[in-house]
């Protein structure tokens, strides 16, 4: 895991930015979000984070891809996992954060021309109404498990459109390992111990019609250390 397989990672996501262009399919949109104000801090546990807004052309929805690099710098093994990146509006409402398994089941089965049924547990729920953060409260929008269904299949074709069609329709493009190759590296759960590092992706879904309000919140947590970071529209 040294340094984190950063250069495996920029190259697949290299790869993901050429094909997605090369696609005749619907427009995708990809845009690189900038920092408004502040970097990661020297000497601290989070060495780099990024936000992409994703979208196709003709969908309000979208998904965000949250790339985030660090390393435990405590004497203690510590728990990290996507529950531990938090993605808000600038009204400290959440964003919906996409289960780490992303892909829901219906397009597996559709690709295999099963009848789709809408895999809920793509959209992670919110233990609680109300998330703090440090000396911040954010809110987290509460889901019926119908409304998560709806969801789960709205986000399942913005993702075969955005992602899988582009790849399957570029020449010479062979998807072997089909969700991991499709959006990159996910971040999972898992125990670090002093000095070891993470690097990977946590994903976001924001539901159309509602434009989400910027700058956007970007925090991070890490046992006792807290970060925020705000993304402006470019």
């Amino acid at each position: 895991m040294e340094e984190y397989h950063v250069g495996k990672m920029v190259w697949c996501w290299g790869a993901i930015l050429v094909l997605a262009g090369c696609a005749s399919s619907a427009e995708v949109v990809m845009r690189s979000l900038p920092l408004a104000g502040q970097a990661p801090s020297s000497g601290g546990s989070i060495g780099q984070v990024s936000l992409q807004e994703v979208g196709v052309a003709g969908r309000d929805d979208r998904i965000f891809l949250t790339r985030v690099v660090l390393r435990n710098r405590t004497r203690a093994t510590v728990n990290f996992g996507p529950e531990h990146v938090y993605l808000a509006d600038a009204g400290g409402t959440l964003i919906l954060r996409i289960s780490e398994r992303w892909l829901p089941k219906h397009y597996h089965a559709r690709s295999r021309g099963i009848p789709a049924e809408p895999d809920r547990d793509a959209i992670a729920s919110f233990p609680l109404s109300e998330v703090r953060l440090a000396d911040a409260r954010y809110t987290a929008p509460p889901l019926t498990d119908a409304q998560r269904g709806e969801l789960a299949a709205e986000l399942a074709t913005l993702v075969e459109e955005a992602f899988v069609r582009p790849q399957m329709e570029a020449p010479g493009t062979f998807l072997e390992k089909g969700p991991e190759v499709t959006l990159g590296v996910l971040v999972k759960d898992g125990r670090l111990r002093p000095g070891e590092g993470v690097s990977g992706y946590v994903y976001y879904y924001h539901p159309a019609p509602s434009e989400p309000a910027y700058p956007l919140r970007l925090v991070i947590e890490l046992q006792d250390e807290v970060q925020t970071f705000l993304f402006r529209e470019r």
